[in-house]
């Protein structure tokens, strides 16, 4: 499995000592444009969504199984 974990900058140490022992990587920063993007390790872009898009993706099935 994968996670994708959020962190203000001052609390990455915390999260470091936290994860120790477990392989994790930081990918990217948090941006002020709404918009989610992430590069691979050659620096080409994987990922380029609206944060918007991906929200409703992700709750697309709690409001069709829950009625949420």
């Amino acid at each position: 499995s994968r996670f994708i974990v959020s962190v203000e900058e001052g609390c990455y140490e915390r999260l470091a000592a936290l994860l120790k022992g477990v392989s994790f990587s930081v990918i990217g920063r948090v941006r002020d444009d709404g918009r989610f993007n992430i590069k691979g390790m050659n620096g080409n872009q994987v990922i380029a969504s609206k944060i918007e898009e991906l929200e409703e993706a992700w709750l697309a099935p709690f409001k069709e199984n829950f009625n949420a």
